[in-house]
C-alpha cells in the first residue's frame, strides 16, 4: 500500500511539472496572400510554426501551436510573416494551468499602431487598432476595453469584395475572392489581378462582332490591319506602362524612383511595380512609421532627430536603412525576408533593429548606437559593433552569425539557439555576458562551426 502510494505521489508530481496550452489564432489578415505562417514563441522556450493558407478559416479561427510548457503566468508571442517577411505580430499574458486554451486575434487595423501610449503605459498590444494590456483575449475579456463590435452589423463596410466582421469584439474584414472574377481580393486595394476587360465576352464575342459585317470584306481589309488597331494609340503610356511610377507615387517620380519625404500621405511606398527612396532630411522630419513596398527601398534618415517611427521593410526586394544624423531611427527597424542592410553612424541612432528571416548586415558605428539587435530568426546575421557603447542587447538565433564588438561595446551577446555563430570581442569592456551555442566555449567570444557539439 505504501508503494502504491509512492507511485501515486510521484506520477501527480510529474503531472503538475508541465501542463498544455493551446494558441489559436483569429485575423482578417488573408491566409497566403497576406500571411502564410504563424510562429509561436512561449517564454519559456518552447515554440511552434505553422503554415497557413487560403485554405484556413482565419475569420473563425485556426489553431496555430499545441503546446508542453511550465505551468504559471506565461508570455505568448504569436507573429505572422507573409511572402515579404515579417507582417504583424501579439502578445499575450495567459495564467496556465493544466489544460490552457487562448485566442491570440491580430487586426488589419493595428498595422502602423504604436503601443503603449503615454497615457496608459500598460497597454503594450494592439487589437482593432487601440492599444490593449497582454491580458486581454476572448477569454479574459476582464481585463479589455469596451468591445468595438458585438456582431458584424456593428462595423463599417470596406471595398466591395469585403464584407465587416466581428473578431472577439474587434472589427475586420472578410475577403470574397470569388468577387473578383478570377483574381484576388485584398481588403486594402480591393481586387487585385483581375482578367483585362477585353477579355469578357461581351466586348470580343457580342452581336457587333458576330453580324455579317465579320464575314465580309471589309473585315479582312486594310481597316482592320490599320492604324487604328495597332498604331501609336493602342502602345501609349497609358497602356504599355512607360509610366508606372507616376500611376502609383504618392510623392514625387525621379524616373521609375518613387522618393517620399515621410509626411502624411507619404509613408507608404506603392505595393509593388517600382523602386522607393524615402528622403528624411529635416529636424524631426519622417515622425511616423514608414513601410516600404515590394521593390527595392532606400530609407535616409539624416536630419537630427528624424525616424521616430517604425520602419518597416516588410516584402522589400532589398531593404537599406541609413541612420546618419543623431538620435535618429529611435522607433524599430523592422527586417523582412529578403536582404537589410541597416547603418547607423550617429551617435544614438537605432534604438532597435529587429531581424526578419532575411539576411541582415548591420552597422554600429557611433556612441550609443544600435540599443537592441534581435534576430532570433535571421537567416545569417552580420554585425559590427565600433561604437562606444553601441549594441547593448544583441541575439542571434538564425542559422549563422558574425558578430564583432570593441571598444565597450556588446554588453550581452545571446547566440545559444544559433548553430554557427562566431563573436569576436577585441574592445575593452565589450561583450560583458556571452551566451554561446551548447557545447561550445563560452566568454568573451565563442566560435561555432554548426557540428552536434555545438547545439545544432
Amino acid at each position: 500500500m505504501r508503494l502504491w502510494c509512492a507511485l501515486l505521489l510521484l506520477c501527480l508530481a510529474g503531472c503538475e511539472s508541465e501542463a498544455v496550452l493551446v494558441v489559436s489564432l483569429r485575423t482578417d489578415l488573408v491566409g497566403g496572400l497576406e500571411v502564410d505562417r504563424a510562429a509561436t514563441v512561449v517564454d519559456d522556450g518552447t515554440m511552434a510554426s505553422t503554415p497557413l493558407s487560403a485554405a484556413d478559416d482565419l475569420i473563425g479561427g485556426r489553431r496555430v501551436a499545441e503546446l508542453s510548457v511550465a505551468p504559471g503566468r506565461r508570455r505568448v508571442t504569436v507573429e505572422l510573416s507573409g511572402p515579404g517577411g515579417f507582417v504583424a505580430r501579439r502578445a499575450l499574458l495567459v495564467d496556465v494551468q493544466g489544460a490552457t486554451a487562448v485566442t491570440a486575434v491580430i487586426t488589419r487595423s493595428c498595422r502602423g499602431v504604436m503601443c503603449p501610449e503615454a497615457s496608459d503605459a500598460a497597454a503594450t498590444e494592439c487589437l482593432g487598432g487601440v492599444c490593449v494590456p497582454p491580458e486581454c483575449t476572448p477569454e479574459t475579456l476582464e481585463f479589455c476595453p469596451v468591445a468595438e463590435c458585438e456582431a458584424a452589423a456593428d462595423c463599417a463596410s470596406g471595398p466591395m469584395c469585403t464584407a465587416p466582421v466581428c473578431l472577439g469584439g474587434a472589427c475586420g474584414l472578410r475577403a470574397d475572392a470569388s468577387a473578383c472574377e478570377g483574381g484576388v481580393c485584398d481588403p486594402d486595394e480591393g481586387c487585385v489581378d483581375a482578367p483585362p476587360p477585353d477579355a469578357g465576352l461581351p466586348m470580343d464575342a457580342g452581336p457587333s462582332d458576330a453580324g455579317l459585317s465579320d464575314a465580309g470584306p471589309v473585315d479582312a481589309g486594310p481597316s482592320d490591319a490599320g492604324p487604328s488597331d495597332a498604331g501609336p494609340s493602342d502602345a501609349g503610356p497609358s497602356d504599355s506602362g512607360r509610366s508606372v511610377c507616376a500611376g502609383v507615387c504618392p510623392g514625387t517620380c525621379e524616373g521609375e524612383l518613387c522618393v517620399l519625404n515621410g509626411a502624411a500621405g507619404q509613408q507608404v511606398c506603392p505595393s509593388r511595380g517600382v523602386d522607393c527612396e524615402f528622403r528624411c532630411t529635416g529636424f524631426g522630419s519622417c515622425d511616423g512609421p514608414l513601410t516600404c513596398g515590394a521593390g527595392d527601398c532606400t530609407v535616409i534618415c539624416n536630419g537630427p532627430s528624424s525616424c521616430s517611427g517604425d520602419i518597416r521593410c516588410g516584402g522589400a526586394a532589398r531593404c537599406d536603412v541609413r541612420c546618419t544624423n543623431s538620435s535618429t531611427c529611435t522607433g524599430e527597424i523592422l527586417c523582412g525576408a529578403n536582404r537589410c542592410d541597416v547603418e547607423c553612424s550617429r551617435e544614438s541612432s537605432c534604438t532597435t533593429v529587429r531581424c526578419g528571416p532575411g539576411r541582415a548586415d548591420v552597422s554600429c558605428t557611433a556612441m550609443a548606437t544600435c540599443g537592441e539587435v534581435l534576430c532570433p530568426s535571421a537567416a545569417r546575421l552580420d554585425l559590427v559593433c565600433t561604437g562606444f557603447g553601441a549594441c547593448d542587447d544583441v541575439s542571434c538565433g538564425g542559422a549563422e552569425c558574425a558578430i564583432d564588438c570593441s571598444g565597450t561595446s556588446c554588453a550581452t551577446v545571446a547566440c545559444a539557439p544559433a548553430c554557427d555563430c562566431d563573436v569576436t570581442c577585441t574592445g575593452f569592456s565589450s561583450c560583458g555576458t556571452v551566451t554561446c551555442p551548447s557545447g561550445c566555449a563560452s566568454g568573451r567570444g565563442c566560435m561555432s562551426d554548426g557540428t552536434p557539439a555545438c547545439g545544432c
